[in-house]
């Protein structure tokens, strides 16, 4: 699995800057619990790393002046 983040930024001569960005375009599902046995008994873990949110959207406007 792989995370694929998409983002494009336009800026207009006159200091606005518009940009959009797409994080976890394939919506890959990063949250795979799998049990094992611990000292306490049976425990759950996340199989990756890290919890990564599916995909979602950015937009923002920037002015430079």
């Amino acid at each position: 699995m792989h995370v694929v983040d998409l983002g494009v930024n336009y800026k207009f001569s006159n200091g606005i800057t518009i940009g959009e960005v797409i994080n976890n375009l394939l919506d890959e599902n990063f949250v795979d619990y799998v049990t094992y046995t611990s000292g306490r008994g049976l425990s759950y873990t996340n199989q990756h790393q890290r919890m990564i949110p599916g995909r979602n959207f950015w937009l923002n406007v920037r002015a430079d002046f």
